[in-house]
């Protein structure tokens, strides 16, 4: 259970900011700072799935998944012309925390902020579009390129970067302007763009740094600040970091990531403010947050239906005239429907939503026909028992690709319904390293358990868990391969949380006969009271308590 604070309304009393809110795509904070302004910091990993940052953006924003918000690129394709327009706030199909803090009387403002085009009810706020006319006008601080960029600055290939830059001393500048005057916002959030062609900058970092050192100076010390930022990570790339400063914490260090949904709707809790139902609960155990009540005395805005026909729209797309030069609209609109249907369908397998991945993979196959889009329809229509139609997809895919290592994971799940021999023959001269799409590896993993290839099995579905691909039946099948073999510690760590919830039943057993097996008798209690309280009666339940 979260350690939370009671609390039931908005003080309104309440001077200077709330909630300060740093988004960058690049490092704002090394991992190793522990003191921002004098106040202690704590960094947080984040377990961030998507690749399209305005889907990072909007899920910080709402504290929902792209499937619930819809937003996915920066750039929408309007339903009757087809036309590419900038995505603006009238397209998010749930309340972002802005909205809802604004709905409580809070004031809140947003810098360069993605999403907030055409969002009149905001407080001295500059949206990207904002943003973008502003910089016409503003001259290059050509001392500032020196500092940070040395005498590369002055390179044509350095512009777009200097171009970036320039952006972000804007909005450094307007950010403190704002907490400069006497009434500062409730709620300031501000979007740090970094130059993306740029890495191992110290002069940057440091300049990044010392610019948020200074905003978080101005911020009256109840103020919690949250940076989101992908840092840079010691063995060389960059992570997700959540590092927060000011607030009162439970632990020293954090190595669990936590869910990117979590901190829209913390924002909003450290607002005062209730975050709306179908939005992530954030389960910190780091940090105190407050508790509030449902009846809270305002409404928030509610949760829209997506109008959009996108089978409609990729229908249109496709009898557009192809390979026009001069505009190039079908393959920019198949570009973009294309991102848009890759991230949903790899959102609909993280959810196991079977039919909405066999929607997504069905689509994808009408726009580009990879190898992964034939997967991914594979995978659902066995998921889903459809069998015919999973030798049929499956006979496509050997005739569009006969040669790659995921056609014979296809062809070993039609199989295994015949021959354990057949499988064996499909997938015993495939190495788990060859298999490049990550969502096919724990299949391959649990066929090749299934058919007596354990050190391959177990060697592909540690790989799917590594790179965070599996479902939980690649878990649990790794689980029992452990606890078969008198290793209970191993099958509990493939397990996680896997069957606690008691949703899916023969996952909750196999946790008991876990839990038994570690002989964790205070744990194997709770969950089998709250076990037999939802399958009163189940036998191998019962079994387990009089073996004790």
């Amino acid at each position: 259970m979260v350690d939370q604070v009671s609390t039931n309304e908005v003080d309104a009393d309440h001077r200077g900011a709330r909630v300060l809110i740093l988004f960058s795509q690049g490092p704002v904070l090394s991992t190793d700072t522990s003191l921002l302004a004098k106040r202690p910091v704590l960094h947080v990993p984040i377990r961030v799935n998507y690749k399209q940052l305005p889907a990072v953006m909007t899920t910080i924003s709402t504290g929902v998944g792209i499937s619930s918000h819809g937003i996915i690129t920066n750039v929408m394709i309007d339903p009757g012309t087809l036309q590419r327009r900038p995505f603006h706030h009238g397209d998010r199909l749930f309340p972002s925390f802005w909205e809802d803090a604004t709905a409580a009387g809070l004031n809140c403002t947003l810098l360069d902020w993605t999403g907030t085009d055409g969002d009149g009810s905001l407080h001295r706020s500059i949206s990207p579009m904002e943003c973008s006319e502003m910089m016409e006008a503003r001259p290059l601080d050509k001392a500032l390129m020196e500092r940070v960029l040395g005498d590369s600055h002055a390179s044509p290939t350095m512009e777009a970067s200097t171009r970036v830059i320039s952006r972000l001393q804007l909005v450094l500048d307007e950010a403190r302007a704002r907490l400069d005057q006497a009434d500062q916002p409730d709620l300031l959030a501000v979007n740090l763009r970094l130059p993306e062609q740029i890495k191992n900058a110290p002069e940057l970092n440091s300049y990044i740094e010392q610019q948020v050192e200074e905003l978080v100076a101005r911020t009256p010390a109840s103020c919690m600040v949250l940076v989101v930022h992908r840092a840079d990570c010691e063995g060389g790339g960059q992570a997700w970091t959540l590092s927060l400063a000011g607030g009162e914490y439970l632990v020293e260090e954090v190595k669990a990531g936590i869910d990117l949904r979590s901190i829209g709707s913390a924002i909003r809790l450290l607002m005062g403010i209730p975050h709306p139902p179908g939005s992530h609960t954030p389960g910190w155990r780091f940090m105190k947050l407050p508790r509030l009540e449902t009846e809270t005395g305002f409404a928030l805005p509610g949760v829209k239906e997506d109008p959009v026909d996108w089978d409609d729209i990729v229908k249109r797309v496709l009898e557009m005239p192809e390979g026009d030069s001069k505009t190039g609209e079908r393959e920019q609109n198949l570009v973009l429907l294309s991102r848009r249907f890759q991230e949903l369908a790899l959102e609909a397998y993280r959810k196991q939503a079977w039919e909405e991945l066999q929607r997504c993979s069905a689509t994808l196959l009408q726009i580009r026909r990879l190898p992964v889009d034939h997967w991914w329809n594979i995978l659902s229509l066995e998921r889903l028992s459809m069998h015919e139609d999973l030798i049929e997809a499956t006979n496509t895919l050997v005739r569009e690709f006969p040669d790659l290592p995921v056609t014979r994971v296809a062809r070993a799940l039609v199989e295994i319904q015949r021959s354990i021999d057949g499988v064996v023959e499909l997938l015993d001269s495939l190495q788990p390293e060859e298999l490049k799409i990550e969502t096919a590896k724990g299949t391959y993993g649990r066929l090749c358990l299934k058919a007596g290839l354990e050190e391959k099995g177990m060697e592909a579905i540690s790989k799917a868990v590594e790179c965070q691909a599996t479902i939980p039946d690649d878990q649990t099948n790794a689980a029992q391969f452990h606890l078969d073999n008198n290793r209970p510690n191993d099958a509990m760590i493939y397990m996680g949380s896997i069957g606690q919830d008691l949703r899916n039943r023969g996952q909750s057993v196999l946790r008991l006969r876990i839990l038994q097996a570690l002989g964790e008798w205070d744990q194997f209690d709770v969950l089998a009271t709250s076990f037999l309280e939802r399958y009163p009666g189940d036998r191998k339940v019962l079994g387990m308590i009089q073996d004790r």
